[in-house]
């Protein structure tokens, strides 16, 4: 879990690392959401693309802010 590969790092440098390995995908993100604009305040594509990209990189609990 996140919570364990933290015992030893200080939050920075944790999250610096993690950046640095998920750059391709986190490009990938942005890139998939620059081709799917949608209105301001009704980003439900993006949300839940987000929202997936979390969860499969072992974020929890995710809260939903956009209405699906």
């Amino acid at each position: 879990s996140a919570v364990q590969r933290l015992k030893g790092v200080s939050m920075n440098r944790y999250i610096e690392k993690w950046f640095q390995e998920h750059t391709d995908e986190i490009r990938q993100l942005k890139d998939d959401i620059w081709a799917h604009p949608e209105v301001a305040f009704t980003e439900h594509y993006a949300c839940r693309r987000t929202e997936k990209f979390l969860r499969d990189n072992g974020f929890e609990k995710i809260e939903t802010f956009a209405v699906h």
